[in-house]
């Protein structure tokens, strides 16, 4: 079992993992057709599903995420690839490992992420512990 501190198996146990039992703890925060943000109720943990990308973040990194996302998009830092596309790269902590997006794809998440964001903020206010 990975010990990673962001990786779903070091917070949660296999039946978590089931996504029938993860559904009626998980708040869904924004959802367009290429994917959606999630919370859970019970965890300081985001689910994040865009294309084939699915990736957990604490609030922190999240928000840490996010504003890198904003960063690159505004910054428009995009690498030309050898079939004459032009990409963001999102680089992860694991060397070697590396999202690429065309533009669409950018700011459709930046504006999934943006979304959720506000909504993850509205309903913390509406539901104190």
């Amino acid at each position: 079992m990975c010990q990673h501190k962001t990786c779903w198996h070091s917070r949660h146990n296999d039946k978590d993992l089931n996504i029938g039992y993860m559904s009626c703890r998980m708040k869904i925060l924004t959802q367009h057709k290429k994917g959606f943000v999630s919370m859970h109720k019970d965890y300081d943990l985001i689910h994040l599903s865009f294309k084939n990308l699915f990736l957990n973040f604490s609030f922190v990194e999240y928000s840490e995420f996010r504003m890198l996302t904003k960063h690159i998009l505004g910054e428009e830092c995009t690498t030309s690839f050898p079939d004459g596309s032009e990409k963001f790269i999102i680089r992860t902590p694991f060397e070697g490992v590396n999202f690429s997006l065309d533009a669409i794809e950018m700011q459709q998440l930046a504006n999934l992420l943006d979304e959720a964001h506000f909504m993850k903020e509205l309903y913390v206010m509406n539901h104190p512990n």
